[in-house]
């Protein structure tokens, strides 16, 4: 009766064990949302193609425009360097280098000048005296400006360099249209004693006996672009004007100009002024970068020039 009960324990527990062996495991919890994350990749999957994930080249910025980028074809300015240039961006005050001496004639604002400041002169007793002379000695030469005219009614001396008779105070000094050894740049046109044209711009060198002049109508007060060229000045002299890169004439000389007596160059005025109390010669207006080259530029390096100077546009636009 014993062993029955036993016989009948050892096989409730091994038909137990069997069936636990039969059952599969229940999956755990845990792993089943995996079996949905595929559809649940899509908040992820398209930053893969999105544009933003990917770089992409920057488009480079406009060019800053330079001597080398601002022509029309893209073409490098390249220019023989001035001897003398003066930027017109300084104040007019004498500094003994530059300036000996100066009145009355003042630096604009940068809005004013053709390229940032210019001086400016009234066109009463405004003046500016250089230290430099060597005009007096260059036998090519090609003097550069931007001219923007205030009064074109009247005669008046841009620049000049002469004769400046200092032994007498200036008392027989050149006054720009007499018989001493001069140069000047002016408007009007002198054709006799106290007469003139208007409406012209003139340049003159020489002396009674021998001289060059050039003259072409103005008619506008807005900036131009001035350039004077003198050839063989020692020998059998040319002189060229040039307003925005268009020839207006020249002028030949069969002997060489007497320079012997010329001191420095100015602004403003001749060396003495006109009748007394009036202001007949004295300049009204603005000028600009002016410069000296010790040859002949060519018509090429002016149109070159004018690019460089006018911010990529011809200098008539």
């Amino acid at each position: 009766m014993k062993i029955i009960p036993l016989v009948t324990l050892f096989l409730v527990i091994l038909i137990a064990g069997c069936i636990q062996l039969q059952v599969p495991e229940k999956p755990a919890t845990s792993d089943v949302p995996v079996q949905s994350l595929p559809t649940e990749e899509p908040a992820t999957a398209p930053v893969i193609t999105e544009p933003v994930a990917q770089p992409k080249p920057v488009s480079p910025l406009p060019a800053a425009q330079t001597s080398a980028t601002v022509t029309p074809t893209g073409t490098k300015i390249v220019l023989p360097e001035p001897v003398y240039h003066l930027t017109m961006d300084t104040e007019t005050s004498e500094d003994e280098k530059i300036i000996s001496y100066s009145k009355g004639a003042s630096k604009t604002t940068k809005l004013l000048g053709k390229i940032n400041n210019a001086w400016n002169f009234d066109g009463s007793n405004d003046i500016v005296i250089l230290t430099d002379k060597r005009l007096q000695s260059l036998n090519e030469f090609t003097i550069v400006l931007w001219l923007k005219p205030g009064d074109l009614l009247k005669r008046a001396h841009i620049l000049w360099q002469g004769d400046e008779d200092k032994e007498t105070r200036a008392e027989n000094a050149g006054n720009g249209w007499g018989p001493h050894q001069e140069m000047h740049l002016s408007l009007g046109d002198e054709i006799g004693m106290s007469n003139y044209r208007i409406n012209k711009l003139t340049f003159y060198v020489g002396d009674d006996k021998h001289n060059l002049k050039v003259s072409t109508e103005m008619n506008t007060r807005e900036w131009q672009h001035i350039a004077i060229i003198v050839r063989n000045a020692n020998t059998k002299p040319t002189a060229e004007l040039v307003i925005d890169t268009v020839s207006r004439g020249t002028a030949t000389a069969s002997s060489a100009i007497k320079r012997d007596k010329w001191g420095t160059l100015r602004f403003g005025t001749a060396g003495r002024a006109g009748q007394p109390g009036d202001s007949d010669r004295d300049f009204r207006g603005s000028i600009d970068e002016f410069a000296i080259y010790d040859r002949a530029l060519t018509s090429n390096e002016l149109a070159k020039l004018c690019l460089r100077q006018n911010a990529g546009k011809t200098c008539n636009e």
